[in-house]
């Protein structure tokens, strides 16, 4: 047993109890973005918000970025590097500093910003129409949403007024780079759901079938460009 193990029990802490503090739950929906839970595997994410009957799951993908793809490498960098490294050896770090910020930075200097993918919105009930957190919350049973930090699973349980149980688990597998969305109904349960994919601007959404585009996105620039699809 560690020396940690062998204080917090003299303490009369648990293991069993600090490890239930990898666990977020609340016991209503997400207001706004702050308040969602983050899932994602470094190159997809998502900020679930857990609506009961209309549930909005923000994405998010690496690659969408403003502007078009550009070569930012600084064509001077290869050329001062011994110079820059001359300086650090002999202690001048004033100089390394300002000639690498003028040779060793990218052109521009600055990151674009990044943009989400779009909103992934699940609409129970199939009319296809969003009600307020308010309003999804009134006549519930019980409701939680939580976050599973160990594990990376957003989930979302809760009980209407007929005493049907839903349950909906979010994640994002590393292995197979891709969204998941396990929706289970209890034994009285019907899962009626209307799926809709939107963004604010320069998308196009498509529903389609294995390799037709999802999002054909175009750059917004002046000059038109072709856009990046996502499937």
């Amino acid at each position: 047993m560690s020396i940690f193990s062998v204080l917090l029990l003299s303490l009369g802490v648990s293991l069993g109890s600090l490890l239930g503090a990898d666990r977020l739950w609340y016991r209503q929906p997400a207001k706004d973005w702050n308040e969602a839970l983050p899932v994602g595997n470094g190159r997809l994410g998502a900020m679930v918000f857990g609506g009961p009957t209309s549930e909005i799951i923000q994405l998010n993908e690496e690659s969408l970025w403003a502007g078009c793809p550009i070569d930012n490498n600084n064509p001077k960098a290869r050329e001062y590097l011994p110079e820059i490294r001359r300086f650090l050896f002999t202690g001048e770090y004033e100089k390394a500093g300002e000639l690498a910020e003028k040779t060793m930075l990218g052109k521009p200097p600055r990151i674009r910003s990044y943009q989400p993918l779009g909103d992934l919105r699940l609409d129970f009930g199939g009319e296809g129409k969003q009600a307020s957190a308010s309003a999804e919350f009134d006549g519930l049973k019980s409701y939680e949403r939580d976050l599973r930090l160990r594990e990376g699973i957003a989930a979302v349980v809760f009980e209407d007024a007929a005493g049907r149980k839903m349950t909906r688990k979010v994640f994002v597998s590393a292995v197979d780079d891709v969204l998941v969305v396990r929706i289970v109904g209890g034994p009285e349960a019907r899962i009626d759901v209307r799926v809709r994919l939107s963004r604010e601007k320069d998308a196009s959404p498509a529903a389609g079938w294995s390799r037709r585009p999802l999002i054909p996105r175009k750059t917004p620039t002046s000059t038109p460009r072709p856009g990046n699809r996502f499937y």
